[in-house]
């Protein structure tokens, strides 16, 4: 179950993103929730990170269109661990996925 803040949040998202790795564990569990977020949002895309699995795999078993890759962060796994925010700065892997995933949008006027 989505709480209902979460739940108002995907209804007025216009696109959500779902970080899955590639892999089957990955895969089985992005499969899980995609079904939760379906329930609240249409356009859902996926952001596939590394892993044993190609991209196109992981995209077409969970039938959605791939926002990106992300490739392992080792850096970034270690901050999260500690409770650091992530770096966007546009050095980092993440942070140029997000500056190529938010110029991309229709109506953002980049």
């Amino acid at each position: 179950m989505i709480c209902h803040a979460a739940a108002q949040a995907l209804g007025r998202a216009a696109t959500t993103l779902l970080v899955v790795t590639a892999d089957v564990r990955g895969v089985l569990a992005a499969a899980q929730v995609l079904a939760r977020l379906r329930e609240h949002t249409a356009e859902i895309r996926a952001v596939v990170r590394g892993g044993v699995l190609d991209d196109d795999v992981v995209t077409s078993s969970l039938r959605l269109p791939c926002a990106g890759g992300l490739p392992d962060q080792p850096k970034l796994t270690a901050a999260l661990n500690r409770g650091d925010p992530p770096s966007l700065g546009g050095r980092s892997p993440l942070g140029r996925f997000c500056a190529s995933f938010l110029n991309a949008l229709p109506g953002t006027g980049r």
